[in-house]
Order: C-alpha cells, then structure tokens, then sequence
C-alpha cells in the first residue's frame, strides 16, 4: 500500500465459540514501536488506518493472540 492513501490494516476477530466476537471488543495493532487500540464492529472486523511512514510493519493482538501479517508502505 502507498502513504497515506486511505488504506486500512483490517483484521476479523474470532470468539472460543468459532463466531465473531460481537462489537466494542479491543484490538491492539503494532506499527513500528507505536501502538494503537481499536474496536471491532458488528461484525467482528477491527481496522487501523495507514499513516505510517515508508516500511514494513506488522502485527495484531486480541487478548492472549497476536497475528503477524506484514504490510509494506511504500
């Protein structure tokens, strides 16, 4: 994704029951050394839009779990 573009880091979240967990449930992503709490909507997605310099960065956690994706900003 380029700078500043609009796009969005988005991740769903699912709950011990196999379904996605409802709304309000936190999500911390990991961009660099700064992080950055979101809540997840109705339908269990959370999404951290870019604004992060040129790089590679990654990571999500919900509670106890935690997803490496990378995303590169070009």
């Amino acid at each position: 994704m380029y700078y500043d573009d609009g796009n969005a880091y988005k991740v769903r979240i699912f709950g011990d029951d196999g379904k996605p967990v409802k709304a309000g449930e936190k999500v911390t992503f990991t961009m660099g050394s700064k992080k950055y709490t979101k809540t997840t909507d109705k339908n269990g997605y959370a999404k951290l839009k870019i604004t992060s310099k040129p790089g590679f960065y990654q990571k999500a956690t919900y509670k106890d779990f935690s997803i490496a994706n990378s995303v590169y900003v070009k």
